[in-house]
């Protein structure tokens, strides 16, 4: 008889409890979305400022519920040598919290984002200025200060981005509540596209007991990091022909401040502020700064459609007085100017009203320098000057002198 065979003996199989299952549910339930949100950092993405040289970013990123991701945490960019350049701190894709900017071994600016927008006191050191600024909601808003190495300072106070005040006295500046409208909310009108441009530009100012006349005619013609940039168009200074004395000596050593801050620091100490008027920056007192209704009746002329004087409305011209001295230009007759400046335009221009006489070989005297200014904005400040006024009649352009009304 054949034995019979030894049964086989299982193995035990493993036993969980709901304690155990529930357990591990809970925690894949909890891990999962905080591996899936957790911040990670990424490099060689393209980073917060576009450069033109190689630079190593170093993003930090979030994950977002039904795809896609948003940065959340530093952003980091690094030079081609390895120096660090910028910190930025991100919050759901909005700058939110520190900002740094580096030169090489050396932090130049900190400051702080609160939801994607300035914030607090901003600060930035370089070598040639220190410049320390209060933010709110991105606009400026509070004390500024100015401080150059050699101990000299300088203090504004800003309120939503106007001036209100400058070393402790109160002040305005149109041109600067201008250049603030045209940037905050997108006020065209404001100042004008080149202008505009420029006026954030670095300059360094340095003049001892120059004429407020010469210094202007610098500042808007020949200064190549100011006003008007290399190769660029510029924007002329202007004085208000009512000032009583445009040859005041002015006193002033600015450095790398921009250029609207400059104005307001070097003319405010000698009781002087900038607006702007005929596309020009228009250096005036406090008492006459302001909108004012243009005298001259440029403002109310509208070229025929399809006329010479429409298609040269706005084209730029140069109008040059004789120059006196290395000083400041000197006078020349209104009509002798209209005839150099606008006589090779296709344009009819009857001056023959304001034309120097025997008695008078100077008649209406007007200074100017103007470079690449449209011509109605040029026509204005001459006849503004010599307190004329000028009408349209069919396609000719009339100067009538101060006693004609029309």
């Amino acid at each position: 008889m054949t034995p019979s065979a030894a049964p086989r003996r299982r193995l035990p199989l493993p036993r969980f409890s709901l304690r155990v299952l529930l357990a591990a549910f809970t925690a894949v339930a909890i891990g999962f979305p905080v591996w899936y949100r957790w911040p990670y950092e990424e490099e060689g993405e393209d980073g917060v400022i576009n450069m033109s040289v190689p630079e190593r970013n170093v993003t930090t990123w979030q994950r977002q519920w039904g795809g896609g991701r948003l940065m959340h945490g530093p952003a980091t960019s690094y030079r081609a040598d390895g120096s660090k350049h910028y910190v930025v701190f991100f919050a759901s894709g909005q700058r939110h919290g520190r900002c740094e900017f580096w030169e090489p071994g050396r932090l130049e600016t900190l400051g702080h984002f609160e939801h994607d927008r300035k914030s607090g006191t901003w600060t930035t050191d370089t070598d040639a200025l220190k410049t320390i600024q209060t933010w709110k909601d991105d606009e400026l808003h509070g004390p500024c200060e100015f401080v150059w190495p050699d101990g000299r300072k300088e203090r504004m106070a800003i309120a939503k981005g106007r001036l209100t005040e400058v070393n402790g006295q109160p002040w305005s500046s149109p041109l600067y509540d201008a250049h603030h409208r045209r940037e905050t909310c997108d006020d065209s009108k404001a100042i004008d596209d080149n202008l505009y441009s420029n006026l954030n530009s670095p300059i360094t100012i340095d003049f001892k007991d120059v004429p407020l006349s010469s210094a202007m005619v610098h500042l808007g013609t020949e200064n190549p990091a100011g006003l008007i940039p290399n190769g660029g168009v510029g924007t002329p200074i202007l004085l208000d022909p009512r000032l009583p004395d445009p040859h005041l000596p002015l006193t002033a050593r600015l450095d790398w401040l921009d250029v609207k801050t400059s104005l307001v620091l070097l003319l405010a100490r000698h009781g002087f502020v900038a607006d702007y008027h005929y596309g020009a920056v228009w250096v005036t007192t406090p008492e006459l700064a302001g909108p004012w209704p243009d005298p001259t009746g440029m403002d109310k002329i509208v070229p025929p459609e399809g006329s010479q004087l429409a298609r040269v409305w706005d084209r730029p011209v140069e109008v040059t007085t004789t120059w006196r001295s290395p000083i400041y230009p000197g006078e020349d007759p209104l009509a002798a100017i209209i005839a150099s400046a606008f006589g090779p335009l296709p344009v009819s221009i009857d001056a023959s009203r304001v034309a120097p006489t025997t008695e008078e070989p100077n008649r209406f005297p007007v200074v100017a320098y103007l470079h690449n200014i449209p011509f109605p904005h040029a026509l204005a400040y001459l006849l503004y000057q010599a307190k004329c006024r000028c009408k349209l009649e069919g396609d000719a352009l009339v100067i009538l002198p101060p006693e004609e009304d029309s």
